[in-house]
């Protein structure tokens, strides 16, 4: 009934609330439009190939109000070369960028969705006739959607998050007799997430001429940034050795050796009491700061080989073995050795 007051004014002074209101339609919206764009580049010849590839994505997300956005870009770069008869290279290189931008608390740390459909009853409105937000009721302590679609109305608290990954390989490989390779590969991979989380207070009314603020909780005026870095190096080394013997005898030898290294940081400041709406710098906040973070690293280092015979393709022989160690255990405890033996008869070739 389109007469129908939907919110009125009652006898103590505060508005109340009959409606008949879908908070589903009003908070999300399932059509999500995405973008994507590619472009693959090709090209060589026998003693040299490339490979070049790009993609842009964005997409906005599932909140109405106040619409969320996702971007993505990615490049990677790959090559591979016959230097001279005895040795081979390749290098490839990789980059991945991305940028979330979602209004309301922090989701990361389980904000936005589920408090949404907390207390969102449809007899409840999300403004109130003149346009402020509804945030308390006259007969319960209930907050509609726990007040975050007031903060959403608001826009000012956000959570930001820009990945950056990057991946560099180089790889040789040296033909030093015929069936005896030696090949070597370094790996670099980096990862850096910078976060940016702002909470900020909004108004709400519970009575015509009347404005309040709330800015405690979910919604005091509060900035954090953290930063997270990871780096990982993989060396690799092993030789190959292939031979068949009377066309009958087949062997396979693989030694080499694996490092790795990684180092991980993060770094999270926050300060309160932030001087602006619209500007989020650290430097702004004249209440409390704090500062917190970590780090750790570790290596890990192997030996392996493989030993592979087989009969006519029927009568199969493997053994294997790695000697393993590893920082991740106390000094005197870090290395193992793990070997294995499997043996084999494909009946059916008989």
């Amino acid at each position: 009934n389109p007469a129908r007051p939907w919110v009125v004014t009652g006898a103590d002074g505060r508005y109340h609330y009959y409606g008949n209101f879908d908070w589903y339609d009003y908070l999300f919206d399932y059509s999500q439009p995405t973008w994507n764009n590619n472009l693959n580049i090709t090209g060589g010849n026998k003693k040299f190939n490339y490979v070049v590839s790009g993609s842009a994505n964005d997409r906005k997300g599932i909140y109405a109000v106040s619409t969320d956005k996702y971007h993505t870009r990615t490049l990677m770069a790959k090559f591979n070369a016959e230097a001279t008869p005895w040795l081979d290279i390749s290098a490839s290189a990789s980059l991945f960028k991305s940028k979330y931008k979602q209004p309301g608390y922090d989701y990361e740390d389980g904000g936005n969705i589920g408090n949404l459909t907390f207390h969102a009853m449809p007899w409840i409105s999300p403004t109130n006739p003149d346009g402020t937000n509804v945030y308390t009721l006259p007969n319960s302590g209930n907050r509609p959607a726990d007040g975050f679609t007031a903060m959403l109305r608001t826009g000012n608290g956000f959570t930001g998050v820009h990945k950056t990954q990057q991946t560099y390989a180089l790889g040789a490989t040296i033909h030093i007799l015929p069936g005896l390779d030696l090949i070597g590969k370094y790996t670099y991979r980096s990862y850096i997430k910078d976060k940016q989380f702002r909470s900020a207070g909004f108004e709400y009314s519970e009575r015509p001429g009347q404005v309040l603020t709330a800015n405690s909780g979910f919604f005091a005026n509060r900035l954090k940034e953290i930063r997270t870095t990871d780096d990982v190096s993989d060396y690799d080394l092993f030789a190959t050795y292939t031979k068949t013997f009377d066309n009958a005898h087949n062997l396979n030898v693989v030694v080499g050796t694996n490092y790795e290294t990684e180092h991980y940081k993060n770094v999270e400041a926050s300060s309160y009491n932030i001087q602006s709406e619209v500007l989020n710098d650290l430097a702004l906040g004249t209440g409390n700061k704090g500062a917190k973070g970590g780090q750790h690293e570790y290596a890990l280092l192997g030996y392996f080989g493989r030993l592979s015979y087989d009969y006519l393709g029927k009568y199969l022989a493997e053994v294997n073995m790695r000697y393993d160690g590893s920082s991740r255990f106390r000094e005197g405890d870090r290395w193992g050795f793990f070997p294995s033996v499997s043996l084999g008869w494909r009946m059916s070739d008989e």
